[in-house]
């Protein structure tokens, strides 16, 4: 004869087979496994988002620092005086040329990041949940120079800062560098005509 703890166990035991055996309950527990694996692929994805970003700004500001010391010693020599500058006018000209290999170099390695930090903001909005709007929905429309509304406040980007993004400022930058170690390297093989026409030019200017 059963007695009533065997009636308590066989039908627990009864409702845990028929719980595993249910579909339902194996859809609902395959889907939560879904989202807690999506929810972990997002946290890495935002993580290798900043870590491209931070690679990014690191690469920029050491290559800014490097131009801007040799741009400056590149200064130095081309106002130096003629006799001066006869002494270190090679030296001037080929900082120049390796000034604006450097140019190249850096403007490649930016492109490059500037592509992979894209390519990480794409797969985290991929990723990321559909009611979040962080990257997604209002996060992109704010960025792309859209109004958006969040508590009944208004945001949006106006102006030179809709149009100036970081990867067209950096480029700017890059730009500006290139074109300084193209004039410097062109003042130092043509020195004595620029000069020539410098010349001209105050004299007609004093007249």
């Amino acid at each position: 004869m059963w007695s009533f703890e065997n009636r308590q166990q066989g039908s627990i035991m009864c409702g845990l087979s028929s719980q595993q055996t249910n579909p339902l309950n194996k859809r609902a527990i395959k889907k939560a496994d879904h989202l807690s694996k999506r929810d972990q692929a997002y946290g890495h994805a935002i993580d290798l988002l900043k870590y491209e970003g931070e690679m990014l700004w690191l690469i920029l500001s050491a290559c800014i620092v490097v131009n801007v010391l040799l741009v400056g010693f590149l200064a130095q020599c081309v106002i130096a005086k003629d006799a001066d500058f006869e002494k270190v006018r090679v030296t001037c000209g080929i900082g120049g040329v390796i000034g604006f290999l450097l140019s190249i170099a850096w403007y490649g390695t930016f492109l490059r990041n500037s592509a992979y930090y894209k390519f990480r903001m794409w797969q985290a909005k991929e990723l990321e949940d559909k009611s979040f709007e962080l990257l997604n929905n209002k996060g992109f429309d704010f960025a792309e120079g859209k109004e958006v509304t969040i508590n009944g406040e208004k945001f949006q980007l106006k102006g030179l800062s809709r149009y100036m993004k970081n990867k067209r400022a950096g480029a700017i930058l890059i730009i500006v560098f290139a074109v300084i170690y193209i004039l410097t390297t062109a003042y130092c093989c043509w020195y004595e005509f620029i000069d020539h026409l410098f010349k001209i030019a105050i004299n007609s200017l004093i007249k």
